[in-house]
């Protein structure tokens, strides 16, 4: 089945999936896949679609707690990029390992705090967008 990429980057050279969860974990099976997490079926996707460029998968996350199936699966692939191979063993060996070297958490609040600060600048749409992310993130900001 078709998977939803929450965001992808990309120019001349990367090419960056991000999935992106507020509350919520990420699913550890998949709808079509049940023997797959949602990291390895978005970084299987990200894979199928780099051609020429350089793949790289970012998790963007209210917070990074150890309780987490994103953190542990992360944590996990980053120290032992071994084990995202032998769940990605359709993929060439050096590029799969690669990702998983280069695997990040990145946290909303650190991603955000800078940009949704009042500026004098900022129109009545720019403020209510920053509104928003400040309600949606709030407890991380403070």
């Amino acid at each position: 089945g078709n998977s939803e990429i929450d965001v992808v980057l990309q120019n001349s050279k990367l090419l960056v999936f991000v999935e992106a969860k507020l509350g919520s974990d990420i699913s550890v099976r998949t709808t079509h896949d049940p023997s797959r997490n949602q990291i390895v079926r978005n970084i299987d996707c990200l894979l199928d679609h780099a051609n020429e460029h350089t793949p790289l998968f970012l998790m963007l996350v209210r917070d990074a707690a150890e309780g987490r199936a994103y953190t542990q699966l992360i944590s996990r692939y980053r120290y032992d990029p071994a084990a995202l191979v032998g769940e990605l063993p359709h993929h060439g060996t050096e590029i799969v390992k690669s990702i998983a070297e280069r695997l990040a958490i990145v946290r909303w609040k650190d991603l955000l705090a800078p940009t949704i600060k009042k500026s004098v600048e900022d129109d009545e749409v720019t403020l209510a967008v920053k509104e928003e992310l400040r309600t949606r993130v709030q407890s991380e900001l403070e």
